[in-house]
């Protein structure tokens, strides 16, 4: 999913048995492949367990 929050996306990623939740200022349409850079200092995990 990509939900517009004013001044970045909010955009739902799955990955296998993964799911991330990424803020980007660059919009990426829904079914779209991506790649993903991450900065040490410029990232925030937080895990989340979910139901099956």
């Amino acid at each position: 999913s990509v939900t517009f929050k004013g001044v970045h996306y909010e955009m739902t990623v799955k990955d296998m048995d993964m799911e991330w939740m990424v803020h980007s200022t660059i919009m990426k349409p829904v079914g779209t492949e991506i790649g993903m850079t991450v900065i040490p200092e410029n990232i925030h995990i937080m895990k989340k367990v979910m139901d099956k």
